[in-house]
């Protein structure tokens, strides 16, 4: 991108940026470090397509602080193990309102933003394959493991609409 003394900044790998539908340019990985420092997600994969308008995003939330967040604002849930609460759509729900705060107060902007997330209640590892022996997500390989979850969030978010 260019700043606003018209020099050229490198934002991310062309490979690693996309465009969404309607012309904007996203860099996942940026996206990825902002939200990952939120205190709620451990490990997020943001996923964005051409066809698109918006982000999907699958995290794998922090255990501890999801069960004290759920305990907090939906105590009939409380009594659920991990994996029963990633599964749980008013958990989505508030991980999902978590995220928006979060990318809100570090100024992103509202494409930059998740319009719907998946919770997986197993972290992203070198043995799955979901990560780089430098702890980064391999991109497609997420992509191909989360294609369904990630073609149900966009048909979710088609019928919200």
């Amino acid at each position: 991108m260019f700043d606003e003394r018209g020099t050229l900044s490198l934002v991310d790998r062309k490979k690693n940026i996309f465009k969404l539908s309607q012309g904007e340019y996203v860099a996942p990985e940026r996206l990825e470090v902002v939200f990952g420092n939120c205190p709620l997600i451990d490990q997020v994969y943001i996923h964005g397509d051409s066809l698109q308008s918006t982000l999907v995003a699958i995290v794998v939330p922090n255990e501890a602080l999801l069960t004290q967040a759920t305990g907090a604002t939906l105590v009939h849930l409380l009594d659920k193990p991990f994996a029963a609460l990633c599964r749980e759509s008013e958990v989505a729900g508030l991980v999902l309102k978590a995220m928006d705060t979060w990318g809100r107060s570090n100024t992103l902007k509202g494409f930059e933003i998740p319009k719907a997330v998946y919770l997986e209640s197993d972290p992203f590892s070198i043995e799955n394959g979901l990560l780089t022996p430098t702890l980064k997500v391999k991109r497609p390989a997420a992509k191909a493991h989360y294609v369904q979850t990630i073609t149900d969030l966009y048909a979710s978010l088609q019928a919200a609409s």
